[in-house]
């Protein structure tokens, strides 16, 4: 009987370390493969924005993505400062959201909530954040503050038609992801 209930005790000590390692690891490790996935298909570096072309069935880098969207990535690391997101306001319906290493969504803003033609984001390390905040010599619209030191910024366009590409490309000349120091 002693034999029995320290192999139930060693299974299930087992058991809830394997279901915490997946709870907690595992988005991090979907992200970081899927963040690889996609800077090599935006043919994007760290701290800088890339951009898909219209979607088709051909060229669908995640699951399912919507064809009547113009997607940008921008794969930001706050290794060495903060990072200053720059959008345009879209005549058409335009969002941007962030997302740390464990897939959070921690931020989110829409075309509606910009009061600006350009709207920029400054992303900082949510240790530091409130210090770095009141260092920053840089005008910005909002701060965002990041769990993690690496993360997604992306950004949806709404393209009702082929007629909008032309616009979208114009306004994606203006949208800037860059590393900035601070203090």
């Amino acid at each position: 009987m002693t034999r029995i209930f320290f192999w139930l005790l060693a299974v299930a000590i087992v058991a809830f370390g394997t279901v915490q390692v997946a709870a907690h690891k595992m988005p991090t490790i979907i992200m970081a493969g899927a963040m690889k996935k996609l800077e090599e298909g935006y043919q994007a570096s760290a701290n800088e924005f890339g951009h898909s072309d219209p979607i088709k069935a051909d060229n669908q880098r995640v699951v399912r993505p919507s064809p009547d969207l113009a997607y940008s990535i921008c794969l930001y690391d706050l290794t060495d400062g903060a990072v200053v997101v720059t959008v345009p306001k879209a005549s058409n319906y335009l969002s941007v959201a962030l997302y740390d290493m464990g897939t959070n969504n921690f931020f989110h803003i829409n075309d509606g909530e910009m009061t600006k033609d350009l709207t920029k984001i400054m992303i900082l390390p949510e240790q530091s954040a409130s210090v770095q905040a009141s260092q920053s010599d840089y005008e910005v619209d909002s701060f965002a503050f990041s769990p993690t030191k690496e993360g997604l910024v992306l950004v949806r366009r709404v393209m009702m038609d082929e007629q909008d590409w032309p616009v979208i490309q114009e306004e994606r000349k203006l949208m800037k992801c860059e590393a900035v120091k601070l203090g």
